[in-house]
């Protein structure tokens, strides 16, 4: 991690009780796109579920997590009908290695193991920005990021 912090711009992300709850040392940018390893120290802020502002391709290189997800309604003919967020969520669990693509709209949340806490490692390209991303509020309503108070 020393060696890390020696090379890459560190980041220390969020302001939990206990202090950030990610890690992130910038590998690359290179135009609008940006190579970052990530360091989960808790479970992700807040209790809402959230999107991001980009696609992203994570690799977990070490460690575990839970994703939080809204279920979906088979049955429903569109990506918003299907939803049945936020009154049911579906828990999936996920362990290094792992492959995985996210498209901006994608709503989840990440919990921690508690043996995994500060141990789950991902290595994530971040895709040019496309849209304003923020949290999903137990109404269904959203809350952009900068707004967002846990």
């Amino acid at each position: 991690m020393k060696l890390l912090d020696r090379i890459f711009h560190r980041e220390d992300l969020g302001h939990g009780p206990d202090g950030p709850y990610m890690r992130r040392w910038t590998l690359l940018r290179l135009f609008d796109y940006r190579l970052y390893v990530h360091r989960f120290l808790e479970s992700d802020e807040g209790n809402h579920l959230h999107d991001h502002p980009c696609d992203v391709l994570t690799f977990m290189f070490r460690g575990r997590y839970i994703e939080t997800t809204p279920a979906l309604k088979r049955s429903a003919r569109t990506e918003k009908e299907r939803r049945s967020f936020p009154n049911q969520t579906t828990l999936k669990v996920y362990s290094a290695p792992c492959l995985r693509r996210f498209r901006a709209e994608h709503i989840h949340r990440i919990d921690l193991l508690s043996e995994n806490i500060g141990k789950t490692w991902t290595l994530c390209l971040f895709l040019p920005k496309r849209r304003d991303w923020g949290f999903y509020l137990d109404d269904g309503s959203f809350v952009r990021w900068d707004e967002y108070s846990g």
